[in-house]
């Protein structure tokens, strides 16, 4: 859960990220170990995110695309983790799961089937 909170900070806050954690740190709030953790996963979100961003300008789109829907997926099995539980939060992901490998499909194999049902009209009306 950390992790996608870290994705939605902004680069300009790492200063008051790093004031923040010496505050807790002085009031005894928070363990040292604790907020370095916190303070280094960030630093390394920055540091890390020109190569992450080379890395998917060399991808194909459709890898992109896959990454992007698991990433999706993942965030939202954190969520509902948080929210729901394990269990729940597995029982709606395999639903959904589910649901969008039939979406692909039925999308993929649309066209055939309009193929198949124009085919089958027309040889219909021919007899």
């Amino acid at each position: 859960m950390l992790n996608l909170l870290l994705a939605f900070i902004p680069d300009s806050a790492l200063p008051v990220i790093i004031a923040g954690a010496g505050l807790l740190i002085m009031l005894g709030l928070v363990k040292p170990r604790t907020a370095f953790g916190f303070i280094g996963v960030f630093v390394l979100s920055i540091v890390t995110a020109p190569l992450i961003e080379a890395v998917f300008a060399e991808l194909p789109l459709w890898l992109t695309a896959l990454i992007l829907v698991a990433g999706g997926f993942w965030a939202v099995r954190t969520v509902l983790e948080f929210t729901l539980g394990e269990h729940a939060a597995g029982h709606v992901i395999g639903t959904a799961f589910i649901a969008t490998v039939r979406l692909l499909f039925l999308t993929l194999f649309f066209p055939v089937r309009v193929v198949v049902r124009a085919l089958r009209s027309y040889r219909s009306s021919i007899r």
